[in-house]
This record gives structure tokens, C-alpha cells and sequence, in this order.
């Protein structure tokens, strides 16, 4: 049994909590007190009271006062009656075993016995949610066959029904007072697998959930979720049977398949930000260059924030620092492509492939695509328009043979450059980059491998020593500080000849 002063010394982070829990014992209205930290979460924590009504309870701890405990000192508050714990017979009170045991009891009235508990097999319960489970998922699929409006709230349904199976076994309450945001963001801290579910938009939001309409645009994807979300509970339910089990299977120790990260000493300083999601190797060529094999590899990295100058300073060195190693790096957040699917579907939807995958600092969603995504150059955005507009009449005045020597600024001829090459690639690939780094928007104009590629490649190899480097370090002056002569002139006209694709 253990006394008022147990609880109060694990509770002393909070003497508002204290008092309180202090009232509910004072009006006899509790008999039990659980705390402990969370499955699988070293920061937050349960605080389970079992008392004899929730009603007159609850008039102790508000909405609102639930809220700031939990998002101040990490702590979920959980009333538990007679009637949850009757119902956990269902479930083979494995909860017990696994959640709400004796040494996590901080209070214990006195005269009031601790709960007398009959463990029973849990394979039924297993069995259970895979009928109804079955059940659920036939439901979606008549749904999506019949064009039923709300097709979309069914599956939404189904996963809410798997949130209670795992709020029931790992908290011990189905938590139907939260939102269905919240419900997820919570169950994220007690399993990390959860992560993997949906793209996260904006801070503590779900790009699906906020944009989820009345058509069938994301049943794609809610079908994944639900794939997805089924393997997580089985795998919840299989560790709870092996924990709860009267008699302990022999476990099989199976050697994890750990590959390293290639070239993990060459992406050290991108790694050391801190801010790498994964990263996605998604081609690799090798060719010669002054008689020295240079080994290219392009890489889609996924970034927790927008890229900052630090960021995109450190892929611009690593492009071509090593001698033997060059890198193509794409930058984005996975909020990005969510965000811009229509617009990229065509170009990420073959990268982000978990065989491409080779680093991966944690647990992250797929990105959800879309049912259908047509794309065409009249997609092409306005406001890269506009630039091509200027960067064509630029084109066709002022590169037009020079009697001689030509003056233009770095900053006007990178701005063609860039708005160019950005045009020629999304052209060939779907793909619209955002970064102005010229080497970076070559490879991938390159990687398009069209049949333009071998003159391509010749021109930028006579230019970039010539002028491109000098105008990448002097992008930003607007001065007249270039001066072409005629031969210049005609070899960077025909490199914009060579990139030059159907009108806008």
C-alpha cells in the first residue's frame, strides 16, 4: 500500500497537480494511482487514476488544465472507472502486465483491495480485430466501388477504430474526447511507427486531413494508411501477446540487415546540421574528365525545414569538392512535395522508392499522392514565366552577333542562365527546381538524357572555366562586368540554342 507522501513525491513537479489529486482523495473518489512513463517515449508520461465516478472527478481536472499538463510537463491525465476495468476482461486484462503494474502504483487507499485480475489467452482478441478489421476494409472498398459520397469519412472510420485498439491496450481508455489530429500526434509518442502514416503540414497538422474533400482525389492514399496502420497494430498486438503470454515463445534472433551509408564521411557536414530526414540515391554515372574517373551521384535529400543559406552553402561545396565523388543534391522539405504533388508527382513518384532509400534519421511518412496528376508545359508557374519572357528577349537582342566586344552583367546572364535550364528540365523531367546553382541544374539536364546531352555537355565543359564559374561567384552584381567577344558570344549562343524547347 502506498501513502499520500509516495504520490506527493512523485508528483512534486507540480503542486497544483498535488493539491488536486490531494481533493479527489479528501472526497474519497479515488482508490488507485498509476504513474509511469509512456511506451516506448522517454518523455512523456501517464498519470492513471482509477476512482469511482468520472463525472464528479473530472469537475477536478478541466479540458483545459489536461491540456497544460500535458504540454508543460509531458504528462497524459487518464480517469479510469469499474466499468474499464470490466471491460479490459475482453481484452485478457493484459493491460496489467504491460501497462498498469503494481510497481508503477504511487497511491493505493487504504482498505481498498488492489484489483483482483484473471489473465486470459489473448489470441481471440488478436482474432477479433482481424474480422472486424476485414470487416471494415470490404465496408471502404463497396464504398469506393459504389461512388458513395463519403468515402473519404469511412476510411477515416476505420482508422479511428484502429486508434481505439491501441488507445485501449496502451492507455487503458479510448481517448474519443480529442480530435482525430490530436489522437494521432499522441499516439506518434507512444509508437514511432506511427510517424510513417501521414505527412505532417504545417506544425502539429496533416496535409490530408486538412484537405480532405468530398471527391476521391487521396483514396489512394487513405488505402496505404490503412494498409499501413493494420501491420502496426498486428505488430503492437504480437510484442503485447509475447509479453503477456503464459508461457514465453523461444524468440529467433534475426540479424538486422544494417547497410551503411554510402558516402557517409563525404556527407558528414550535410548530416552534422542536424536537419536530414532521408536521403534517396537516385542515379549514378561515371565518366572521365583530364584523364580521372569521376564517379557522379545524384541524391534527393528530404530536409525538416526550408533550406537556410547554411544549407544550401554546404551542397553547393560538396558538389564537386571531392576529386573522385561528385554530388547532384536536390533539397526539399517533404511539405513541399506534398504541397506541390500535381506539379512533381511525375519526377519524385520514381525516386521515392524505398530501394533508393539510403539514410534515414527516423520514422517518416510516404508522401500521399494523389489520384489523378496530369502535367503539362502549360503548368509551367507564372512566375517563372515572367523571368523566361525577359530571359528570352535578352536572348534575342542582345546575344544576336555582336559587331563586337558585348557587355552584360554576371547577375543578368545567370538569371538566363538558371531560367533556361530550369525550363529545359522541367520540359524533360516534370521537375522544377528551385535552386540557381548551375552545376547542379546542368547534371540535371543532363540526367534527362536526351539526345541534346552529348553537345550539352561539350558547350558547359568550354563555358564553365570560361565564364559560368566567374558568373556563379558574381551572381549578384548588376554592374556591366562582363565583356564578351564574338567567338564567347556565338559558343554561349549555341548552348542556349542547344536548351531551347517549345515556346510559352
Amino acid at each position: 500500500m502506498k501513502s499520500n507522501l509516495h504520490f506527493q513525491s512523485a508528483l512534486s513537479f507540480s503542486s497544483d497537480l498535488v493539491q488536486k489529486v490531494n481533493n479527489c482523495i479528501a472526497e474519497n473518489q479515488c482508490y488507485l494511482i498509476w504513474f509511469s512513463s509512456a511506451r516506448e517515449s522517454t518523455q512523456l508520461r501517464v498519470l492513471w487514476l482509477f476512482v469511482s465516478n468520472k463525472t464528479k472527478t473530472a469537475v477536478h481536472f478541466s479540458s483545459a488544465y489536461s491540456k497544460t499538463l500535458y504540454n508543460e510537463y509531458n504528462v497524459l491525465l487518464l480517469l479510469l472507472d469499474e466499468q474499464d476495468l470490466t471491460a479490459h476482461h475482453t481484452y485478457g486484462n493484459t493491460i496489467f502486465k504491460t501497462t498498469l503494474t503494481q510497481d508503477c502504483v504511487i497511491y493505493q487507499k487504504a482498505g481498498h483491495p488492489y484489483p483482483h485480475i484473471v489473465y486470459q489467452p489473448f489470441e481471440s482478441f488478436i482474432a477479433l480485430y482481424r474480422e472486424k478489421q476485414a470487416l471494415l476494409t470490404r465496408y471502404c472498398l463497396d464504398f469506393v466501388a459504389s461512388k458513395i459520397n463519403g468515402s473519404t469519412l469511412a476510411y477515416l472510420k476505420a482508422l479511428e477504430y484502429n486508434f481505439e485498439v491501441l488507445e485501449l491496450l496502451l492507455l487503458g481508455v479510448k481517448n474519443t474526447k480529442d480530435t482525430f489530429t490530436t489522437r494521432l500526434l499522441i499516439l506518434e509518442r507512444l509508437i514511432p511507427q506511427m510517424k510513417t502514416l501521414f505527412v505532417k503540414y504545417k506544425n502539429q497538422t496533416y496535409y490530408i486531413i486538412e484537405h480532405l474533400g468530398a471527391d476521391d482525389t487521396w483514396i489512394p492514399a487513405l488505402q496505404k494508411i490503412q494498409q499501413k496502420l493494420q501491420v502496426i497494430v498486428l505488430d503492437v498486438l504480437a510484442k503485447i501477446d509475447r509479453k503477456t503470454s503464459l508461457i514465453t515463445p523461444k524468440t529467433t534472433s534475426k540479424k538486422k540487415n544494417t547497410s551503411s551509408l554510402k558516402y557517409k564521411e563525404k556527407l558528414a557536414p550535410l548530416l552534422e546540421t542536424n536537419q536530414i530526414e532521408e536521403i534517396y540515391q537516385f542515379h549514378e554515372t561515371l565518366y572521365l574528365k583530364d584523364n580521372k574517373q569521376i564517379r557522379q551521384c545524384y541524391l534527393l535529400v528530404l530536409i525538416k525545414k526550408n533550406k537556410g543559406n547554411k544549407l544550401q552553402q554546404i551542397m553547393e561545396e560538396l558538389a564537386t569538392k571531392d576529386a573522385e565523388f561528385h554530388f547532384t543534391i536536390l533539397l526539399h522539405t517533404r511539405a513541399y512535395i506534398q504541397n506541390n504533388t500535381d506539379l512533381v508527382a511525375d519526377f519524385f513518384k520514381a525516386i521515392l522508392k524505398s530501394n533508393k532509400r539510403i539514410y534515414s534519421s527516423d520514422y517518416y511518412p510516404q508522401i500521399h499522392w494523389p489520384k489523378d496528376c496530369y502535367l503539362s508545359d502549360q503548368d509551367y508557374p507564372s512566375l517563372w514565366k515572367k523571368s523566361l519572357e525577359k530571359t528570352n528577349k535578352m536572348i534575342q537582342t542582345d546575344l544576336q552577333k555582336p559587331t563586337g566586344a558585348l557587355f552584360i552583367s554576371t547577375y543578368q546572364l545567370h538569371q538566363c542562365l538558371v531560367s533556361k535550364l530550369q525550363r529545359y528540365i522541367f520540359h524533360h523531367l516534370h521537375y522544377l527546381p528551385q535552386t540557381v546553382h548551375l552545376d547542379t541544374l546542368l547534371q540535371l539536364a543532363l540526367y534527362a538524357q536526351n539526345k541534346e546531352a552529348k553537345t550539352l555537355n561539350s558547350l558547359y565543359s568550354q563555358l564553365r572555366p570560361l565564364l559560368f564559374i566567374y558568373t556563379a561567384k558574381k551572381k549578384e552584381e548588376k554592374k556591366y562586368n562582363l565583356v564578351l567577344d564574338p567567338p564567347l558570344v556565338d559558343c554561349l549562343q549555341q548552348f542556349f540554342s542547344t536548351i531551347e524547347v517549345l515556346k510559352t
